[in-house]
């Protein structure tokens, strides 16, 4: 797989990309939907016809599901990550106890799963802030407002439509992008999300986030 950079002598250019943490958006396609989510597979692919028109789709990259796994591995919370999922599965399981109580747990559980994000940087010196980083620049990205959004497994299924289950970000500039990707990462576990996959009877241990970054344009009438 490669990251792709459009900006050099307005040339598609290939750079070799070592691991799938990262996908920029000339390389995404709808087999790629189980690493970068339905909303980026389907702007790769529309990219591909537009450009194949001679048109352009703004610039932009994502940070896969495979970049969250790396990401808890290399704080050394994954064990912790997975069981707080799981206990908050288990919670949506059981029927013994009163319901007050149960919806309760629930958001106790949510926030613990938050917190654990919060106080667990994005580290820009390790190695998956460093190939984020990396690949801004690679993909001419590291000098213009960025828009940063969700785009998990889970979202716009034929079945179910997230929109504003989780965070979006606009006006977002090169220093403050990895701050944004941890921040929708923990935006999964806000209430309104957690509550609207049990409602589409999605298991939380199903979760599997996917960030966009993708450069932002002026709109012009």
């Amino acid at each position: 797989r490669y990251l792709f950079s459009p900006k050099k002598n307005g040339q598609v250019q290939n750079i070799p990309q070592a691991k799938r943490n990262v996908i920029s958006l000339w390389n995404a396609d709808q087999y790629d939907a189980p690493r970068v989510g339905g909303k980026f597979a389907n702007l790769g692919e529309s990219e591909k016809v537009v450009r194949g028109e001679g048109g352009q789709v703004p610039n932009g990259l994502d940070v896969t599901t495979d970049a969250f796994e790396t990401y808890l591995v290399e704080q050394g919370i994954r064990g912790e990550y997975k069981g707080l999922v799981g206990e908050l599965d288990a919670l949506y399981e059981d029927t013994s106890m009163e319901e007050g109580e149960r919806s309760f747990q629930i958001l106790e559980k949510a926030h613990e799963i938050r917190d654990l994000i919060e106080r667990h940087p994005l580290d820009p010196a390790g190695v998956l802030g460093v190939e984020i980083m990396e690949a801004l620049e690679a993909n001419g990205l590291g000098t213009m407002p960025l828009m940063v959004r969700s785009s998990s497994v889970q979202e716009d299924t034929p079945g179910a439509a997230f929109a504003g289950a989780a965070k979006t970000f606009s006006n977002v500039d090169r220093a403050n992008v990895l701050r944004k990707v941890k921040e929708i990462w923990m935006s999964f576990w806000l209430p309104r999300g957690v509550g609207y996959r049990a409602h589409q009877g999605i298991k939380q241990k199903e979760v599997q986030p996917a960030v966009i970054v993708q450069e932002m344009v002026k709109a012009e009438v």
